[in-house]
């Protein structure tokens, strides 16, 4: 295995870890619904990531449903996070709301990119290039917009 491909799985996992911890605690309503979100894209993208690693068997038709979910997540980030919402527990920067624009910009990115990648989608030799694309996605946003803990 490649060593990107070995970083976007790292990152991947890191991203679903530091979900699943950060979710204790949240009392804001308006954060844990934006964590939900998050958790959701990252459980879909743990779905690509555990076919590509061979700790799920591959089926064609359960990746193109992660990818166009994740597709719907990303449209849907805008909004959960269009209200400035604080909780000590979240992993939100406030320079998202500086930069609204360009982070709504990323979220369609992603989903533009997870729908064209459903749509292409045909076999298990697609996971790795629909991972690493994905998974630059997420880093740039995270890296610009998310506190890391």
């Amino acid at each position: 295995m490649c060593s990107k491909t070995v970083k976007a799985i790292f990152v991947v996992n890191c991203f679903i870890v530091s979900a699943a911890l950060a979710h204790s605690g949240v009392k804001d309503k308006d954060v844990m619904a934006r964590m939900k979100l998050m958790s959701s894209m990252a459980d879909n993208m743990k779905v690509i990531g555990m076919m590509l690693k061979q700790k799920m068997p591959f089926e064609q038709d359960k990746a193109i449903i992660a990818l166009k979910e994740i597709s719907r997540l990303a449209t849907k980030t805008p909004d959960a996070f269009k209200k400035n919402a604080a909780d000590p527990k979240s992993e939100a920067k406030a320079n998202i709301w500086a930069e609204f624009d360009n982070f709504t910009d990323i979220s369609m990115k992603l989903a533009a990119d997870a729908d064209g990648l459903a749509a292409s989608f045909q076999s298990f030799e697609n996971l790795k290039p629909a991972l690493g694309q994905l998974s630059q996605s997420c880093k740039n946003c995270h890296t610009r917009y998310r506190v890391k803990k």
